[in-house]
């Protein structure tokens, strides 16, 4: 279980980074 937790936070905070990159408009 606390594998499957850190593997579902690491996906959010990446996510959540490309979210920010995005918004920055660094990716397009």
């Amino acid at each position: 279980m606390a594998r499957r937790s850190k593997s579902v936070d690491k996906e959010r905070v990446e996510t959540a980074w490309r979210n920010i990159f995005v918004q920055a408009g660094i990716l397009k």
